[in-house]
C-alpha cells in the first residue's frame, strides 16, 4: 500500500553490466515496503534521441569489451579514469538529455547508481547508491543530495574527492531480499558439514569476461563432471546474464560430459539435473532469475564461484570462491578486502576447487561466519533517509 506521504521515486538504470540493477533492484524491494511508489527508467529509453542511443549502446559495448583481459581492460581502465577526472563534451550531453527527459515536479526523488546518471532535475532530490568498496572518484559527484555508502572506507576516499561528510551516509551493502533470506543459512551450513549434496553455482559478472568463461568451460567444469556423474552429490548452477549463445555453449559441454542438463528449469517437476544454466532476454529478468536458483528453499546454492565486485557482500550467505579480477579498481580492490578480511580464500585456490570440496569443508563454514559481521542493511537503511526527505 502506497503511504499517502510517500513522494514518487524514479530510479535510473544505467543498463551497464549486473551489478548496477542488482543495486536498484534491492533499493526497490526496500523502498516499497516502505509504501514508496517507485519507477525504474532505463537510461537509454528515457532520452530517446540518437546521440543518447549510440551514447548507451557504446558505453555497453565498452564494458564488454573491458572484460576480455589483457590489454584491452587496461585500456578500458585508463579510459573511464580519464573520463572520471575530465569527463567531456559527449557525457555532457547526453546527461543533459537525460535530464530533461527526467520528471521535474517539485520534491521528486531520483535514484542513480552510476555517475553517468547521476543527474538532477530543478527541484529534485538526487540520491546515489554506490555498491561497492570503492567507488573511484566517479562517484563523487557534488550535485548529489546524498552518496549512500556501504562502509566508513567508503566515504572516507569520497570525502578525499571533496565531498562534503554531510551528504555522504555509510548505510552497509545493497543486497536483494532473496539473497539475505536467512532461514537459507541453516541449509546451506548443513551443506557444508556433510559435504553432500552440494549446491554449486558458477556466476559470471555482465560483461562475462573471457578469462573466467574460458577457465570454467575448460578446466572446473570438466574437472568436477565425475563427481557429478558417480553419486549425484554435487549440482552446478552456471548463470550467464543475458548472453544465450555463451549459456548454450555450456549446455553443449553438458551433453559431451553427459551431464544431464536443464536451461532455466524448462521441466520445474525433474530436479535430476546436475548441470542447469540460466539466462535471460533482458537485464532484470536475468538477476531474478539468478536470486531465485540461489535462493531455491529446496535446494540453495551454498558454494559460489564469481567474481567479487557487488558480490563481496554475498560472502555472508554463500561459501565464496573468487575468481581472478579483471580489473584492478572495482573487483581487485574489492577482492583484496575480502581476503584480508579473512571471508574469501585466494583466487588462486579457485583453480584447485575439486580438491577442495572433496575435503574437509569446516574451513568453508569458518569463513562464512566471519562474514556474518558484513553490514547489508543498505537499501532499507537508505529508504529509511529518503523517507525522511519526504517529511522537510
Amino acid at each position: 500500500m502506497r503511504s499517502p506521504e510517500a513522494r514518487p521515486v524514479t530510479m535510473i538504470d544505467p543498463e551497464v553490466g549486473g551489478g548496477h540493477p542488482t543495486f536498484l533492484l534491492a533499493q526497490e524491494e526496500a523502498l516499497q515496503n516502505r509504501g514508496f511508489e517507485t519507477q525504474q527508467l532505463s537510461a537509454r529509453e528515457v532520452a530517446n534521441d540518437m546521440v543518447s542511443r549510440l551514447y548507451w549502446n557504446g558505453t555497453q559495448l565498452v564494458y564488454r569489451i573491458g572484460g576480455m583481459g589483457g590489454p584491452l581492460t587496461w585500456a578500458y581502465e585508463e579510459f573511464r579514469e580519464w573520463q572520471a577526472q575530465h569527463g567531456g563534451g559527449l557525457p555532457r550531453i547526453v546527461k543533459d538529455r537525460l535530464r530533461e527527459a527526467l520528471p521535474n515536479n517539485e520534491g521528486t526523488i531520483i535514484i542513480s547508481t552510476h555517475a553517468l546518471t547521476a543527474v538532477k532535475p530543478e527541484g529534485a532530490k538526487l540520491v546515489l547508491l554506490q555498491g561497492d568498496n570503492f567507488g573511484g572518484k566517479g562517484y563523487a559527484v557534488e550535485n548529489a543530495d546524498l552518496i549512500a555508502v556501504p562502509e566508513d572506507s567508503s566515504r572516507d576516499e569520497l570525502i578525499a574527492y571533496g565531498i562534503p561528510p554531510e551528504k555522504i551516509a555509510v548505510v552497509g551493502f545493497f543486497v536483494p531480499a532473496g539473497i539475505q533470506d536467512s532461514l537459507l543459512l541453516p541449509v546451506r551450513m548443513g551443506q557444508l558439514n556433510r559435504g553432500e549434496a552440494l549446491h554449486l553455482g558458477i556466476y559470471f559478472t555482465g560483461a562475462l569476461p573471457r578469462p573466467h568463461v574460458s577457465f570454467v568451460y575448460h578446466e572446473l567444469i570438466p574437472k568436477l563432471s565425475e563427481r557429478m556423474k558417480k553419486d549425484g552429490s554435487l549440482k552446478i548452477t552456471v548463470y550467464t546474464f543475458t548472453n544465450d549463445f555463451v549459456g548454450e555453449e555450456f549446455l553443449r559441454l553438458g551433453r559431451e560430459l553427459r551431464l544431464r542438463t536443464s536451461r532455466n528449469d524448462d521441466d520445474q517437476a525433474d530436479e535430476s539435473w546436475n548441470l542447469r544454466v540460466i539466462y535471460a532476454k533482458t537485464v532484470r529478468e536475468a538477476i531474478l532469475r539468478s536470486i531465485a536458483a540461489a535462493s531455491d528453499p529446496k535446494m540453495p546454492i551454498s558454494v559460489l564461484v564469481t567474481m567479487l565486485g557487488e558480490r563481496y557482500s554475498w560472502t555472508k550467505f554463500f561459501a565464496v570462491f573468487p575468481l581472478p579480477p579483471i580489473n584492478r579498481k572495482n573487483a581487485g580492490q574489492n577482492t583484496r578486502v575480502a581476503i584480508q578480511r579473512g571471508v574469501v580464500p585466494l583466487p588462486s585456490t579457485t583453480e584447485n576447487l575439486v580438491l577442495v570440496l572433496q575435503g574437509d569443508l569446516k574451513n568453508l563454514k569458518d569463513r562464512m561466519e566471519k562474514a556474518q559481521t558484513i553490514p547489508t542493511n543498505g537499501a532499507e537503511n537508505t529508504a529509511g533517509i529518503i523517507a525522511n526527505f519526504t517529511h522537510r
